[in-house]
C-alpha cells in the first residue's frame, strides 16, 4: 500500500492597517518557504478586513484549518476557522474570540500547542505568560502560568512532544 499526501505549504503574513485607506488583511504565499526565490512569482492571495481595523501581532496556525491571533486594537485572541492556505474557501465571517482582555502591547505574542488544544500568550504589561483551551465556552478558565521572576515577555514557544 502507498500513501501519497499532499503539502500545500506557505507563509501567512499580516498586512498592517494602514489608517488612510486600508484596514488591514492577509497576504499567503503558497508554496516550499526554503524554496521561495526573490524576484520569482509565487501564487500569492491576499484578502482584506473589510468589517473592522485588524493590527494582527501575532499567528498561529494549527496546521489543518484555524488560524490563531492576536488583535491589539480589540485586545483579543481570536480564532479564523474554514483557512487555508489559498484562501479559496477562507471566509472572514467564521471569526470567533477565544479570549478578551489581553493588553495592547506590542510584544504580546501566542503559541498554540495542537496536541493538548490549548492556547499559550505572553503580556508584557501584565508581566505573565497564561494558557486557556481554545475550545473553552467559558474565558474565566484561563490560567496564569508565570507571573514572578518574568519581566516583559515576548516571544513564546512550546514544545508539546515534552511533558
Amino acid at each position: 500500500m502507498a500513501w501519497i499526501f499532499v503539502f500545500v505549504l506557505g507563509l501567512i503574513v499580516s498586512d498592517l492597517p494602514n489608517y488612510f485607506y486600508y484596514q488591514g488583511g492577509l497576504t499567503t504565499f503558497e508554496g516550499q518557504v526554503n524554496k521561495f526565490v526573490t524576484g520569482q512569482s509565487n501564487n500569492v492571495y491576499s484578502a482584506k478586513f473589510n468589517y473592522n481595523n485588524m493590527d494582527i501581532m501575532s499567528m498561529q496556525w494549527d496546521g489543518n484549518h484555524t488560524l490563531y491571533f492576536v488583535e491589539g486594537l480589540s485586545k483579543t485572541i481570536l480564532k479564523m476557522e474554514n483557512f487555508n492556505i489559498n484562501m479559496n474557501h477562507t471566509d472572514f465571517g467564521y471569526i470567533y474570540m477565544v479570549h478578551s482582555g489581553i493588553s495592547y502591547t506590542i510584544s504580546s505574542r501566542i503559541a498554540y500547542d495542537h496536541l493538548t488544544g490549548n492556547i499559550y500568550w505572553t503580556d508584557a504589561l501584565y508581566n505573565w505568560i497564561a494558557m486557556q483551551p481554545v475550545d473553552a465556552n467559558d474565558q474565566s478558565v484561563y490560567r496564569i502560568l508565570v507571573s514572578d521572576q518574568i519581566s516583559t515577555p515576548g516571544a513564546i514557544a512550546v514544545d508539546p512532544n515534552n511533558k
